[in-house]
C-alpha cells in the first residue's frame, strides 16, 4: 500500500566517484567510528553518476543486542562549496529505495527529473545522504517469498527464512539505524528531508534524537494520526476528486487534445486508446455524465446515462476479471496498463499533458529509450520486490488505526468479480484485509518537536493524492515550524515542482 509514487529511475550513467570525501570527526561521548569505505554505488540501483556509497553495520534488533548485525548501504552526493553539514533523505513509501533519491543536478534541468532537487545554493552547502531502509536491497534484504500473496502466508515466509528480521522493520528502528549511520559518519548533527512516508520516519528520528538534530524539511508528509489503515479509509475520496480534476482539465482542452468536452468523454477516449487494445474496461468507474453527454435536459436523463454507462463497465470488469483468473495474460496487461495511467495521472499535475498528447497521438512513437542491461533490470526487479516486503511489514507490524469492517465485503466482491482497482486499494488497506494474519507488533512514536532547537519547515500540496492535505497539516500540528502550502492534485513538491518554495528552502537552510 505505498504511500507515494515511485521515483523516476534512471537508466543514464557516468562513472561514479569513488574514495572519501571529507574525514568523519569524532562526536564527544561516541567512540571514534572506523574509516568507512566509499566507492561506487551498486550496480542497478541507478544512484546520481556523482553520488558514492558504502556499507555500514547496524544491530539487527535493537532490543535484543545479541541478535547480531545487519548490513545497510548509503549514497552520498558530496557537497560542491564550503561545507555545513549533511542533509539525510528518505525517499517515502514505506518500502522506496533511497540511494537513487537524490541528484546533483540543477533544478528544472532534465537531469533531475524524477529525483528529489534542491536549491543550488543547499547542494553548494550540505552534503545529501541516503541511507537505505533496512529490508530493502541494497543492505540485508528481507525475504518473504512470492510478493502479493496473503499477509498470514507472507510472514510465514518471512519467519521461515530468517526468524524475528520481519519484526524489526518498523519506523523507530529505520529511524535509529538513520542514528547509526551519523555515528559512522562521525557528524554531530544530521539536518533531515523526508517525503511522503519519509515524513513520519524522519520527524521519528527527531523525536528520538533531538539533540542530533538539525534543520527538518518534511515535505507532503503523511499524517502520524492516520497509520495505516486510516490512510486508507480516507484516500479513496481525495483519489476520486484527483481523478475527477484530471478527466476536467483534459475535457477544458478539447482543443488541444480532441478527447471530447466532458470528463465522460475524455475517459471513454482514454478506455479506448489504453485498454481497448486489449479487450478491456479501464480499471476505475467512469465518472458521471454531463448535460452534453445525454440527449434530453434534466437529472432523470442524466441518471439513465450514468446508469446504462455504469452497468456496461461493471459487466465488463467481471470479464475481465475472469479473463485474469483463468490466466488471460492480455486482459491482466490491459488492466495493467490502464492502472499504472491513471496511478501516474493521480500522483502529479504535470503529467497531465503527457497523457492527453498520448491519448491524442496513439500511434505516434516514443522517442528512443534507454535500454537497461540484465544486471540493471534484475536490480530494478529485486528493488520492486523487496519494496512489496518492507510496504507490508511497516504497515502491518505498526498499524494503529482501527480497521472498518465495513470495507471488508466490497474488497471481497471486487477481488473476485471486478470493479474499480483505484477504490478497492483503499479498501484492502482500510478493511485491514492488507495485514489480515500479520498482526501489529509494536507502537510507533508519536512524533513531537517540542525539544527541537530548529523548528521544522513543512511544504505539501493543497490536494494531495498519495497521503491527502491532512498529511502535511497533522504532522505540522505535531512538529510545529511553517507550513508552505502549494495549490494542484500532485503529490512530492520537491520531486514535481521543486522551484515552488526555492526561495524559502534557500533560507531556511542558509
Amino acid at each position: 500500500m505505498s504511500f507515494r509514487p515511485s521515483l523516476i529511475l534512471r537508466t543514464t550513467f557516468a562513472t561514479l566517484l569513488a574514495g572519501a570525501l571529507t574525514a568523519p570527526v569524532a562526536v564527544a561521548g561516541e567512540a571514534a567510528p572506523g574509516p568507512l569505505e566509499w566507492g561506487t554505488c551498486p550496480a542497478g540501483s541507478f544512484a546520481d553518476p556523482s553520488a558514492e556509497c558504502a556499507d555500514i553495520e547496524v544491530p539487527k534488533d535493537y532490543s535484543t543486542p545479541d541478535a547480531g548485525t545487519i548490513t545497510l548501504t548509503m549514497s552520498r552526493i558530496a557537497a560542491t562549496g564550503e561545507r555545513k553539514g549533511v542533509i539525510a533523505g528518505n525517499p517515502g513509501g514505506p518500502g522506496g529505495d533511497a540511494l537513487s533519491m537524490f541528484t546533483s543536478s540543477d533544478i528544472g534541468s532534465p537531469e533531475a527529473e524524477g529525483r528529489i532537487a534542491l536549491p543550488a545554493d543547499v547542494r553548494e552547502s550540505y552534503d545529501l545522504l541516503a541511507v537505505e531502509p533496512r529490508g530493502l536491497a541494497w543492505g540485508t534484504p528481507l525475504d518473504c517469498g512470492t510478493p502479493g500473496i496473503p499477509a498470514a502466508d507472507m510472514l510465514a515466509a518471512c519467519e521461515a527464512n530468517d526468524p524475528g528480521y520481519a519484526a524489526t522493520v518498523t519506523t523507530d528502528n529505520t529511524a535509529r539505524d538513520l542514528d547509526e549511520a551519523r555515528k559512522a559518519l562521525g557528524e554531530q548533527t544530521l539536518n533531515l528531508y523526508g517525503i511522503s512516508y519519509g515524513g513520519p520516519l524522519m520527524a521519528t528520528y527527531a523525536t528520538l534524537f533531538p539533540g542530533t538534530t538539525g534543520k527538518v524539511l518534511l515535505d507532503s508528509s503523511a499524517s502520524p494520526e492516520q497509520r495505516w489503515f486510516g490512510l486508507g479509509q480516507v484516500r479513496k475520496q481525495a483519489r476520486v476528486d484527483g481523478l475527477n480534476a484530471m478527466f476536467s482539465w483534459l475535457a477544458e482542452r478539447d482543443d488541444e487534445y480532441h478527447l471530447g468536452t466532458t470528463p465522460l468523454q475524455v475517459y471513454q477516449r482514454w478506455a479506448e486508446v489504453v485498454a481497448g487494445p486489449y479487450g478491456v474496461q479501464l480499471p476505475t468507474a467512469p465518472p458521471a455524465a454531463g448535460a452534453d453527454d445525454v440527449p434530453l435536459p434534466g437529472r432523470l436523463a442524466s441518471q439513465v446515462v450514468d446508469a446504462v454507462v455504469y452497468a456496461q463497465w461493471r459487466a465488463g470488469t467481471l470479464s475481465d476479471t475472469t479473463r485474469m483468473l483463468l490466466g488471460d495474460e492480455s486482459a491482466l496487461t490491459g488492466v495493467s496498463a490502464g492502472q499504472q495511467g491513471l496511478m501516474d495521472g493521480l500522483y502529479s499535475e504535470k503529467v497531465w499533458p503527457v497523457i492527453g498528447e498520448q491519448l491524442s497521438n496513439p500511434g505516434a512513437q516514443p522517442g528512443e529509450q534507454p535500454q537497461l542491461s540484465e544486471e540493471e533490470a534484475a536490480a530494478l526487479e529485486l528493488m520492486q520486490t523487496q519494496s512489496t516486503y518492507v510496504d507490508r511489514a511497516i504497515v502491518c507490524n505498526e498499524n494503529t488505526t482501527a480497521a472498518d469492517p465495513s470495507l471488508v465485503v466490497p474488497t471481497l466482491v471486487t477481488q473476485y468479480t471486478g470493479g474499480d482497482l483505484i477504490r478497492y486499494n483503499e479498501d484492502l488497506l482500510g478493511s485491514g484485509l492488507y495485514c489480515d494474519g500479520w498482526p501489529a507488533t509494536t507502537v510507533p512514536t508519536d512524533p513531537s518537536g517540542a525539544e527541537l532547537e530548529q523548528a521544522p519547515l513543512h511544504i505539501g500540496y493543497s490536494h494531495d493524492t498519495a497521503v491527502t492535505a491532512a498529511g502535511a497539516t497533522d504532522m505540522h500540528r505535531a512538529m510545529g515550524g511553517e507550513l508552505l502550502v502549494a495549490e494542484g492534485f500532485s503529490h512530492g513538491v520537491q520531486l514535481e515542482a521543486p522551484a515552488t518554495f526555492e526561495d524559502e528552502i534557500s533560507v531556511y537552510f542558509a
